[in-house]
């Protein structure tokens, strides 16, 4: 029996190692960057999640005001473009000191998927706008 008994741990360790590691929620805008920039695009639902939980993380820039927006256009990483974009307190258009908006970012590094993905935001939120005024 004790030779078997191997076996059985063998197996429950492959199930430990294939399942995710569960991480704690993201709470402040330097801890989404790391995260925007060291996960995979499959982990943008975890972005989204805690972006529902923390929304202001959205809006908060760095001392070059860069939003998390900017910096996942930066990266080139979509899943990460329209999980922060599908943030209510997002603002599309937000521009950091140098006067770009995340579609210019994206464009300088040609990362074409984000910049389409941020201008349509861009253009629904004016469309929203002049239904307003």
């Amino acid at each position: 029996m004790l030779a078997s008994e191997p076996a059985k741990l063998d197996t429950e360790e492959q199930e430990d190692e294939d399942e995710e590691i569960a991480l704690p929620p993201i709470a402040t805008y330097n801890e989404a960057v790391e995260f925007i920039i060291a996960a995979d695009e499959n982990r943008a639902e975890k972005l989204m999640a805690d972006l529902k939980l923390r929304p202001d993380l959205a809006e908060e820039v760095d001392e070059e005001g860069l939003a998390l927006l900017h910096v996942a256009a930066a990266e080139g990483k979509l899943s990460f473009v329209r999980a922060v974009l599908s943030c209510p307190s997002c603002k599309p258009g937000i521009r950091n000191s140098r006067g770009e908006n995340a579609a210019h970012v994206a464009q300088c590094k040609s990362h074409s998927d984000c910049v389409e993905a941020i201008y349509v935001a861009i253009e629904g939120v004016r469309a929203t706008e002049a239904w307003y005024f």
